[in-house]
This record gives structure tokens, sequence and C-alpha cells, in this order.
């Protein structure tokens, strides 16, 4: 399925192909529902920004080598690698016995 970007210039939606009977392919999974070539991308950058919905994987010779996600997007995927390390620490130091303190000594 094809959608566009700037009107002229393609973002292909990713679907998955069955490969046939017999034959091998060398299939590199993508992980976005959107794709753009980069040199599309060069040629109208701000274009792919503001109409792709949600992540777009850039393809150089039909091969993902970079994601453009929404800010919104990375800083989610940011604060949740955040609270998972985060939740490690808490882990780690549950078997920790605790120290008692005053606030006036930190």
């Amino acid at each position: 399925m094809i959608g566009s970007i700037s009107g002229s210039r393609p973002i292909r939606v990713n679907e998955s192909v069955a490969s046939p009977p017999g034959l091998r392919c060398d299939v590199k999974i993508i992980l976005a529902r959107a794709s753009i070539a980069i040199s599309e991308l060069k040629s109208n950058p701000s274009a792919a920004i503001h109409r792709a919905d949600g992540p777009v994987a850039i393809l150089n010779r039909n091969t993902p080598v970079a994601y453009l996600v929404p800010a919104a997007d990375w800083e989610a995927i940011c604060e949740r690698l955040d609270d998972a390390e985060l939740a490690d620490l808490i882990r780690s130091r549950a078997s920790e016995t605790p120290v008692s303190t005053q606030l006036d000594d930190l």
C-alpha cells in the first residue's frame, strides 16, 4: 500500500508478504508501519516529519538504516527506559538493610 508524504513522493506502508515455496528471500524486519527512501527524505524532510503518522523507517537500498520517530513518542520511550532503570535499581536494593537518618543530616 502506498501513501503520500508530499503529494508527489510516495511513502510505503509496510505489509507482510509470504515468499513463494522454494524461493529464499532475504527479509529485513521493519519496525514501523511506514517507510521512505533516504533519497526521498533528503528531498523534502519537513514533509516526512509533519505528515508521517507515527514512526517511519528510513531505507537505504531497501534496508532500514534509521527510524524517524515523532518527538512525543521519543519522549515516551525515554521515560519508559528511565522507569525501567529505576525499577531495576529498586529491585537490586530491596534486600539491603535500611539506614536510619535525619533530614538535617542530609
